[in-house]
């Protein structure tokens, strides 16, 4: 084998790989600064690429248009959505009352 094509074999790929009709439709652009935010186009394909999805979404007037999955509403679910509804554990009273406790504490403790 001749050394230029040795090396174009084992040279590392960095390949894009289009995902098979895993996402189709719509998907509305959710990303508060892109300019097409609120936006709903049409899902022509996707690829993955440094471990996210990317859409190729259809824009009227513009062509198409990259996106991150993760900027529109097919972006998975925020891990700590679940965790900002949760109730809180203490409530402002609770915590008044633990920080008098603390100062209450700090008072016994240096005397």
């Amino acid at each position: 084998m001749p050394a230029w094509l040795y090396r174009l074999s084992s040279a590392p790929l960095n390949r894009t790989a289009h995902i098979s009709n895993r996402y189709s439709g719509y998907a509305t652009i959710t990303h508060p600064f892109h300019s097409l935010q609120g936006k709903r186009l049409k899902i022509l394909s996707t690829k993955k690429q440094s471990k996210h999805d990317v859409f190729s979404l259809h824009a009227e007037g513009i062509g198409t248009v990259a996106v991150l999955r993760d900027w529109t509403d097919r972006a998975d679910p925020s891990p700590y959505l679940d965790w900002l509804k949760r109730a809180p554990i203490l409530s402002v009273e609770h915590l008044f009352t633990l920080s008098e406790l603390l100062n209450d504490l700090d008072k016994f403790s240096g005397s």
